[in-house]
């Protein structure tokens, strides 16, 4: 396999508060590679925005990286100065986000803030970047993009807005492109076309993609490989089709009994018992372990990573001698 774009390796990021301290992550590894979408997956408040946005050195008040690594391209990120992040961030790596009315300025014409976030990285003349801007939405698809330019981010519609947002992304030429639940306030039928333009964008312009999402359906239509993510740790990865169909990890196989799926029809939805551990008081080894029903007396120590598959990897001890067999 080609060497990884993003390397993030054990990366623990705390937060202080007046409660105590935060474990926000806990130990994050995974890795994506040139021209590959890699689905990031998990329940509301298991660290994958802050995995997102740890990457781009843009962590809330309070957080701190406290072990770990993070490298792009065979460099190492964690440690440099902001002013070098400043010229990564928009440039090399880009993100998109939830709600991309948020990510605009409604103040700007959506030509304006292209030319913005060329401004900031690249030099070129007013006329070089209006016409690096018409190209950008061209690329997205959007209709009439001289027209698109003039308008401010009001009169367009949400799949248009986020359209907007992945040109201004990807303006610059970025190697990486972080996707944090870029479709999840899109009908299905935007939500696909914004997918499917990602997908393309892949192939066409070779950039990386993280997909940030809770919806294991955009991971199986979208990405080649998939990190299972509970309590700021991946606990299982691998190629889409090993791990969503035939998962190991218990908390995999929870959150697919908990997902609509087009081929369990008929078969009622199970949620997963009990809640996401607190990062305040993470429990004893096994993170899943009050809420597995396979635990055993040895998960309250923390079990080590084992393959269960040709690059599938789970984090249990139900497969510790698996690797033996």
């Amino acid at each position: 396999m080609d060497q990884p774009v993003i390397t993030v390796r054990d990366l623990h990021l705390h937060f202080r508060t007046y409660a105590g301290v935060v474990h926000a992550l806990n130990g994050i590894d995974l890795e994506v590679y040139e021209q590959e979408i890699l689905g990031l997956v998990g329940e509301t408040g298991c660290g994958k925005s802050m995995t997102g946005l740890s990457i781009l050195g843009l962590i809330p008040q309070g957080g701190e990286i406290v072990s770990g690594d993070i490298i792009f391209k065979g460099e190492e990120l964690l440690g440099k100065p902001e002013s070098y992040m400043q010229n990564v961030r928009g440039r090399r790596i880009a993100m998109i986000f939830q709600d991309p009315g948020a990510s605009l300025n409604p103040l700007f014409t959506v030509g304006q803030q292209i030319e913005m976030v060329m401004q900031r990285h690249q030099r070129a003349s007013k006329q070089e970047m209006r016409e690096r801007a018409v190209e950008m939405l061209g690329m997205v698809e959007l209709p009439d993009p001289p027209r698109i330019l003039r308008t401010y981010p009001h009169e367009l519609s949400g799949g248009m807005k986020q359209r907007v947002s992945i040109a201004m992304a990807l303006s610059c030429g970025a190697e990486l492109l972080i996707a944090d639940e870029a479709t999840t306030d899109l009908d299905v039928t935007v939500q696909a076309q914004i997918l499917d333009l990602l997908h393309r964008l892949r192939d066409t312009q070779g950039v990386a993609i993280l997909m940030i999402t809770h919806d294991l359906a955009v991971v199986a239509e979208t990405c080649q490989r998939v990190a299972v993510l509970y309590a700021g740790q991946v606990v299982e990865d691998g190629p889409v089709d090993q791990v969503l169909y035939d998962s190991k990890h218990p908390y995999t196989q929870g959150l697919l009994q908990a997902s609509p799926r087009r081929d369990a029809k008929g078969k009622p939805l199970r949620a997963i018992a009990g809640t996401v551990p607190s990062g305040l008081a993470p429990p004893e080894g096994c993170s899943f372990r009050p809420r597995c029903s396979y635990a055993m007396e040895i998960c309250a120590q923390p079990p080590p990573r084992s393959s269960v598959g040709p690059l599938h990897t789970a984090v249990c001890f139900l497969y510790v001698n698996q690797e033996s067999k």
